[in-house]
């Protein structure tokens, strides 16, 4: 088609080299669509979004919004994709139609998904005399806490985390735990959840962990005395979404071989064994002079069975959509994890993700939360004193953004 025109994207480094992959095919179909890439560093990126918004000029046509983020720009000049998203819907995991999400409307297109699993050391389970085959991996959080005392009675940790970063245990522990129980800060309306059930045992199992002696805390996570504990085996396992594979393999590349996969435990038996941490969504913004376009190409990269495969073999971003799985790399053995087909395991978690919702005010609540959990792992508050506090501020938060508990 002799459409011409040019498309400017916004983004951070890992999502605009993801949203470039798509090009060159595009271009075989639309060869006189001309795109400009401008790279932003992350929190520039989401800060001159908003202001761009805000001013209703200056911004891009497409931009991806980080999940935790991606709240704050639903229905604030972004177009509305709800009915061009619909026959998607079934096509994704639920978890993606949380993020840019704004009173039952839907404003960005799901272009990844962070399937949470165990990763773990055979070598080190063999050596404690645990069975290391991913088969007979621990199916509850019960059992896993009985394997945990085995490697804590052999002077190995079953996880690590830190009590310095303002977000590591809410990030990677506490929000993957209630997405597994279907729950999360709040309801699609906004409505607090902390205090309730699910909020109470997510907290308990982590205090568990710590009281039992199963976690260590001697390294900020993710920096260099926690990716030594990783290879020396100190750490015996890591709860972490599908890019935690990749980050395995630059940060502690000798391990090649000792690390296998296995779904995360249930905290029933029977119940569901999968989660996501992290995420993006891609808006077309309302200023944009190409709306249709812009629509076109997100539906070519991230609604067709290729384009997701292009962004995945470009930039290592794990596909959202469902039918982007059938493609043959699925099957690929990969020898970091012992010849597992990790990539399979990675998309047969996706499909069953529970649905979580942010809200505007998500990234403080995020902060907010995590102290509440430092509060309650070092012994500060109860459960229910520091999960209160928090959800008084949550609230607040809300109300700031006009956002009334319904």
């Amino acid at each position: 088609t002799n459409i011409k025109a040019e498309l400017t994207i916004w983004g951070w480094s890992q999502s605009l080299k993801a949203l470039s992959a798509n090009i060159e095919a595009f271009n075989e179909i639309y060869p006189n669509v001309t795109f400009r890439l401008v790279e932003l560093p992350h929190k520039e990126h989401h800060m001159r979004l908003l202001t761009a918004m805000a001013a209703r000029r200056g911004g891009p046509d497409i931009a991806p919004l980080e999940g935790v983020n991606s709240n704050q720009y639903a229905g604030r000049g972004l177009v509305d994709l709800t009915e061009k998203l619909e026959p998607y819907r079934d096509q994704f995991p639920a978890v993606k139609w949380g993020e840019g999400y704004s009173n039952g409307r839907q404003y960005g297109v799901p272009y990844d998904v962070g399937p949470t699993v165990i990763y773990y050391r055979a070598d080190i389970f063999e050596k404690v005399g645990l069975d290391p085959d991913p088969e007979n991996f621990p199916k509850t959080w019960d059992e896993l806490l009985e394997v945990g005392r085995v490697l804590k009675e052999h002077g190995y940790y079953l996880f690590g985390w830190d009590y310095i970063a303002p977000d590591t245990l809410c990030f990677y522990y506490y929000r993957t735990l209630l997405n597994q129980l279907g729950s999360g800060f709040y309801d699609g309306n906004g409505k607090v959840l902390l205090g309730e059930e699910p909020s109470r045992k997510a907290a308990q199992l982590m205090l568990d962990m710590v009281n039992e002696g199963l976690i260590f805390t001697d390294a900020e996570y993710r920096q260099p005395g926690y990716f030594s504990a990783l290879e020396s085996g100190d750490i015996a396992a890591v709860l972490g979404a599908s890019w935690f594979g990749g980050i395995l393999k630059t940060q502690v590349p000798r391990t090649e071989g000792l690390w296998r996969i296995a779904p995360m435990p249930a905290f029933e038996p029977g119940g569901v064994r999968t989660s996501n941490q992290g995420g993006t969504t891609v808006a077309i913004l309302e200023q944009s002079k190409n709306k249709e376009l812009a629509w076109e190409y997100l539906r070519f990269s991230l609604l067709t069975a290729e384009g997701p495969i292009r962004i995945y073999e470009y930039s290592g971003v794990f596909p959202a959509f469902f039918p982007a799985y059938e493609s043959p790399i699925f099957g690929e053995a990969d020898p970091f994890f012992g010849g597992q087909k990790a990539m399979r395991i990675w998309a047969d978690q996706a499909k069953d993700i529970p649905l979580y919702y942010y809200m505007p005010t998500s990234p403080e609540d995020d902060y907010v939360v995590n102290a509440a959990l430092v509060d309650i792992l070092l012994g500060n508050a109860t459960i229910e004193e520091a999960l209160n506090e928090a959800k008084v501020k949550i609230i607040d938060n809300l109300k700031n953004y006009g956002i009334e508990q319904p």
